[in-house]
């Protein structure tokens, strides 16, 4: 599976809460300050070690940082 990103100059740190499904169990996990390309290559990396799902959404800087 190979991911590109939307847009060709997105260089900019995003945030997302992903929400991930395996064996009929959800785990959230929460990516920030990282590049789009860095959190693809980490949802390609889920599905490798076996996730049924991987959802993502799209947070703000403060959502972000109030899980920490």
């Amino acid at each position: 599976m190979t991911f590109k990103l939307p847009l060709e100059n997105m260089s900019d740190e995003v945030f997302y809460k992903i929400i991930v499904t395996q064996n009929n169990e959800e785990d959230i996990l929460y990516y920030g300050y990282m590049f789009y390309q860095t959190v693809m290559e980490d949802v390609e990396l889920l599905y490798e070690d076996g996730a049924d799902a991987v959802e993502m959404e799209m947070i703000t800087e403060q959502e972000f940082n109030e899980q920490l």
